[in-house]
């Protein structure tokens, strides 16, 4: 796909909800003639042009300078980026909305509104995210000839195609991008930011070793400058990459590390960060009690916890039978789901909970919609998760062929989990942390 006029004809025509037809009738053409501005395939007359402008309550010079760079504008675009980069939400906010509008350059505007979906991703608005990606960026992205564009474009080009595509849950196409700002990028603090989000994404996949590396050279390059904010997203990443693979000694050392610094620098998000890290180890080791506490601690000063947190924090209660306490904290993650995925973690949380309660119609009207769903994406660690439980249910209650069935099921998971490496996504950290 090629950037060019007919597309932002196309993108003003859709703003306006106005359909071919209609639009073509207000500008005197036919509708195919209109299909072929959009397209590219003609080019629009000054007198189509300043119809277009005139039916659609838009300056003449939205259509005429849509290739023309304004520098001022630019400005404030890379000043946004870097906001971004930063984690400043509050900087980036006002910077948003500091650009006049409309923005005539159509790079400038592309550029604009990827940044914006990328600023909601941060705020944790993936819905928002995504309908700024269909309704505005669906009509200019991919763009094919990408390498033709100045390096500026190309970097928030790739940079929001990292960032959605990782909330969408497809990392290896996240991956890939990253990558390519390695390629086209030498700027020290841009390289540490994406080699953290390459850590990241790794990890995500299992790759833990390439994992290792990445964010390795993202600590050695923080370690030579006074990046305090990239320092602590550096070591939050470190500690989650070594939770997730087990090795929770020495997560404990670099939280510890983690905390000494959040503390040095005031920062009360990071030591909730790091208090969350702590409870998830406690977690993995069944210490159930232990884990709870460090959580209760990094809620202290009105820290928002994540919705990963949030459901760990669910089944501790659930394990230690404390379903008061469980059912408190389903009703505040449900207003806190992001994606399909967490959305049913809580349902079958809901499901788990109304079982132990002893309400188990209400519990299969709950967890078949959870299962179909864990089923179909493969999400074989948690399909492993219900099933266990199941079947100590079912066996408690002596209803031991029940029990068998689940248990069955139970052990053939585990059996497809060594051929199949699809897993859910992983909930140890966040992948953008806002540590202002």
């Amino acid at each position: 796909m090629e950037v060019h006029l007919g597309r932002r004809i196309a993108y003003a025509r859709k703003k306006n909800k106005l359909t071919q037809t209609d639009f073509a009738k207000k500008i005197h053409v036919s509708s195919s003639h209109l299909g072929n501005i959009e397209t590219g395939k003609y080019q629009a007359s000054n007198d189509i042009i300043l119809l277009m402008s005139q039916s659609m309550d838009v300056p003449i010079s939205y259509f005429l300078n849509w290739d023309k760079v304004n520098e001022v504008t630019g400005e404030i675009i890379e000043m946004l980026f870097q906001a971004i980069l930063n984690n400043d939400l509050e900087e980036a906010k006002q910077l948003l909305k500091s650009l006049k509008h409309p923005i005539e350059c159509i790079q400038q505007e592309i550029s604009f509104n990827m940044l914006r979906a990328v600023y909601h991703i941060k705020k944790g608005r993936i819905n928002k995210a995504l309908e700024i990606e269909e309704e505005y960026l669906s009509l200019f992205l991919p763009i094919s000839n990408i390498e033709e564009y100045p390096s500026e474009f190309q970097l928030y080009y790739y940079y929001f195609l990292m960032q959605i595509n990782f909330v969408k849950e497809e990392y290896e196409r996240s991956y890939s991008y990253g990558n390519e700002i390695l390629n086209i990028c030498s700027d020290d603090f841009v390289l540490i930011n994406i080699l953290i989000n390459l850590s990241n994404i790794s990890m995500r996949l299992s790759l833990y070793e390439e994992s290792l590396t990445y964010i390795n050279k993202a600590i050695c390059k923080v370690d030579e400058r006074d990046y305090s904010n990239l320092t602590f997203v550096a070591y939050i990443q470190l500690s989650a990459l070594l939770i997730n693979s087990k090795q929770y000694d020495k997560a404990l050392n670099i939280v510890d590390r983690l905390r000494k610094l959040a503390e040095q620098n005031e920062s009360e998000q990071v030591k909730s960060i790091a208090y969350q890290h702590i409870g998830t180890i406690y977690f993995n080791h069944e210490q159930y009690e232990k884990s709870l506490y460090y959580f209760k601690e990094s809620e202290k000063n009105n820290i928002q916890l994540p919705i990963e947190i949030i459901q760990t924090i669910i089944t501790c209660y659930l394990k230690l039978n404390h379903y008061e306490k469980a059912s408190y904290y389903i009703e505040k993650g449900e207003s806190y789901i992001t994606t399909e995925y967490n959305k049913m973690i809580i349902l079958a949380q809901k499901a788990e909970l109304y079982l132990l309660e002893g309400n188990e119609k209400m519990h299969w009207k709950i967890q078949k919609k959870t299962i179909h769903f864990f089923i179909k994406n493969n999400y074989l660690e948690n399909l492993r998760y219900i099933y266990t439980y199941l079947g100590k249910y079912y066996y408690v209650q002596k209803r031991y062929k029940e029990s068998a069935t689940y248990f069955m099921e139970m052990e053939r998971i585990k059996d497809e989990e060594k051929k199949n490496k699809t897993r859910a996504p992983l909930n140890s950290t966040m992948f953008l942390i806002n540590t202002k």
